[in-house]
């Protein structure tokens, strides 16, 4: 995309990587009843949408510490979304 990578980049990506790590967990999580793992599913859900706003909205800062931040973080946390989902033992979605 022809942007220099910077410390702030590999600081955000750990960021990154521990937001990945609770999205994985919850969407793993041994729930009792399906209700319980719906419950939980809706709360990585809204955790990921509240990320992805704050962070999403300082990746258009004109700050180019912000923009690298934020740009770094939202787009990894969607992606770390789709691979928890992707890696789930159980499907996360039933198309029926």
């Amino acid at each position: 995309l022809g942007i220099k990578l910077s410390l702030f980049h590999v600081v955000s990506l750990l960021l990154v990587l521990g937001t990945g790590l609770n999205y994985g967990l919850f969407i793993n999580l041994p729930a009792p009843d399906e209700t319980e793992r719906r419950r939980a599913l809706f709360g990585v859900l809204v955790c990921m949408a509240s990320t992805v706003s704050a962070f999403g909205a300082l990746a258009f800062s004109s700050a180019p510490v912000l923009q690298a931040i934020g740009g770094t973080v939202a787009l990894g946390a969607v992606f770390s979304l789709l691979f928890a989902a992707m890696w789930a033992e159980r499907p996360v979605l039933k198309i029926e």
